[in-house]
């Protein structure tokens, strides 16, 4: 109850100080404090990028119990911020002709043939959480094999297309057709297509050797160091690791700032482009886009929903992207927290990376609280 009081009260005063706020460096390392003292996060680092002008915070400890500083190559697991990547690459192929959104998830993953309902579902249905795959796989499924066997009787609860339901197993299986269609491991697609263009270190879903040093120890809501994740059965929606430089650079080009290569700026558009409606969000490719009639509306609650919603498809009109929405996507592990925000038409974003696990809510709030002062 008191940490449900004082998200309530946190909330209030970013919504009725945006109006008012300034995002001068005091103001950003007020608001950081704050926001780290109140949750009892060890470390953070931020990314800000104001109508085309850079800048990096730092703040607290990569692991509290050896005070080691956090730094700018201190590096974070982002968690469902991989889904981004994921969908650009596909966003890319697309582009490119190589692939269609239109394409069937069993055109690229033939073991899942035998189960006629997997054909309906589409690479764009992946993309935009409207396939009717769950949340997650059963806790019971370790393997590919269990995998395999799960989805070879699984039968959507209601029509393919029809239900927004958050789902780790779709994007994950995103990743497992970009990893056949191009014949390449999909952590290789990461680093020659997006990290490496975008000058970013090349790590993505494994730390090298020598980058293990700069790994930040993550803790659980409760304040217990955790271990790392694994990467499990669907690398692609959330085993990407990172560092606030890295991320800084991917902020450019998820703004589509010229610096960005042209081709990742394009796909970049093109993952962001809201293709259906779920209540007052838009979703676009992994992106959730918000219109920015008023901004004081625009207080996330505590925790992210992931029931199973109704959508409403966009018709052609509409499947446009908007410059001057606010865009953007959340991250988590157990034993750490990340949000991504752009606003392109204004050339501003921000990163906030934490090593403590906190609601949804309390990271995104504060992001936007932020990310709206910038002038």
């Amino acid at each position: 109850m008191k940490n449900i009081i004082a998200f309530l009260s946190l909330s209030i005063v970013f919504c009725c100080q945006q109006v008012f706020a300034n995002a001068s460096p005091s103001f950003i390392d007020k608001t950081m404090k704050s926001f780290m003292q109140q949750y009892q996060i060890p470390g953070a680092a931020v990314a800000i990028i104001d109508h085309g002008k850079s800048s990096i915070y730092v703040y607290g400890y990569a692991n509290m119990e050896k005070k080691e500083p956090i730094s700018r190559q201190t590096i974070f697991e982002v968690g469902s911020i991989t889904k981004l990547l994921t969908t650009l690459l596909l966003s890319e192929e697309v582009k490119n002709q190589q692939l269609q959104l239109s394409n069937s998830l069993t055109q690229y993953l033939p073991e899942f043939r035998g189960n006629l309902l997997l054909k309906g579902i589409t690479l764009e249905n992946l993309a935009t959480y409207s396939s009717g795959l769950p949340f997650n796989a059963p806790e019971l499924i370790k393997t590919p094999k269990q995998l395999q066997d799960y989805l070879m009787h699984w039968q959507p609860t209601e029509g393919i297309g029809s239900r927004w339901q958050y789902s780790n197993m779709g994007i994950g299986l995103l990743g497992s057709v970009l990893q056949n269609k191009n014949h390449k491991e999909i952590n290789n697609l990461y680093r020659e297509r997006i990290l490496a263009p975008l000058h970013m270190s090349l790590i993505g879903l494994e730390i090298p050797q020598a980058l293990q040093k700069n790994q930040a120890q993550g803790y659980t809501d409760k304040g217990k160091p955790d271990v790392h994740l694994p990467l499990g059965l669907f690398p692609s929606a959330g085993a990407m690791k990172a560092n606030i430089q890295d991320m800084s650079h991917f902020l450019v080009a998820a703004i589509g700032l010229p610096e960005a290569p042209i081709n990742i700026r394009q796909a970049m558009e093109f993952s962001q482009t809201p293709r259906l409606q779920v209540g007052d969000m838009q979703q676009a490719m992994a992106w959730q886009v918000y219109p920015l009639e008023d901004k004081n509306k625009l207080v996330a609650p505590e925790n992210m929903n992931l029931d199973s919603l109704p959508v409403k498809w966009l018709s052609k009109d509409k499947v446009k992207f908007n410059p001057n929405a606010l865009i953007d996507k959340t991250g988590a592990t157990y034993g750490f927290r990340a949000y991504i925000a752009v606003i392109p038409g204004q050339e501003s974003g921000i990163v906030i990376l934490t090593n403590r696990y906190v609601s949804n809510g309390a990271i995104v709030n504060t992001g936007r609280h932020i990310l709206f002062a910038l002038k």
